[in-house]
């Protein structure tokens, strides 16, 4: 099956008991993430996440590993499914999520704010249409936020094109940003 994968490995300095909660509780509050299963005595966790421009899903396994009194050590992999561009072979969704996952477990067991949606606030399905239909006139970079970008494209018609088109491009790959330096990939 084509995909992509991508792994990160972290020890925290807490109990694996409170790591795997955490885990349980961030994975429920963020958006597009869900609990497949999960067994603590194992220490293992297996979560999904939903469908993106770049892939119908992943399946991330989880496994903590008991370092020493306090001290816990997470693995955790996600594998896109298949999916356009080779189920996000060319884009860096897996490590998008990955990260997210662990940055949120992070700051959760740090008792503050999590990030509940990963990526940016903007929707691809519009800002892809606005591309499509205005991006000559850089109407799509306005849309997240990139202004002075958006100057540029409306008196050069897009960059002559070119910047246009590698725009589309990358939002059909799931690596365009917004303003503030986050993926435009959430539908």
């Amino acid at each position: 099956m084509l995909g992509s994968s991508d792994s990160s490995v972290a020890t925290l300095p807490f109990s694996s008991a409170e790591v795997f909660k955490a885990i349980i509780a961030v994975s429920q509050k963020m958006k597009g993430f869900k609990l497949k299963d999960s067994d603590e005595v194992l220490g293992r966790i297996n979560l999904t996440t939903s469908a993106s421009a770049t892939s119908w899903g992943e399946t991330i396994p989880i496994q903590l590993n008991e370092k020493g009194e306090n001290k816990t050590e997470i693995s955790i992999a996600s594998k896109s499914k298949t999916g356009i561009m080779a189920g996000g072979l060319l884009t860096k969704k897996n490590e998008q999520n990955v990260e997210l996952l662990l940055s949120n477990v992070s700051k959760f067991l740090q008792g503050k704010e999590i990030v509940v949606k990963g990526g940016s606030p903007k929707g691809l399905t519009i800002t892809l249409l606005i591309a499509i239909f205005f991006g000559w006139l850089g109407l799509h970079r306005f849309y997240v936020g990139k202004w002075k970008t958006g100057l540029l494209f409306m008196f050069t018609f897009g960059g002559v094109g070119i910047g246009w088109a590698i725009d589309l491009v990358r939002l059909l790959m799931g690596n365009f940003t917004d303003k503030d330096d986050n993926y435009v990939s959430n539908w």
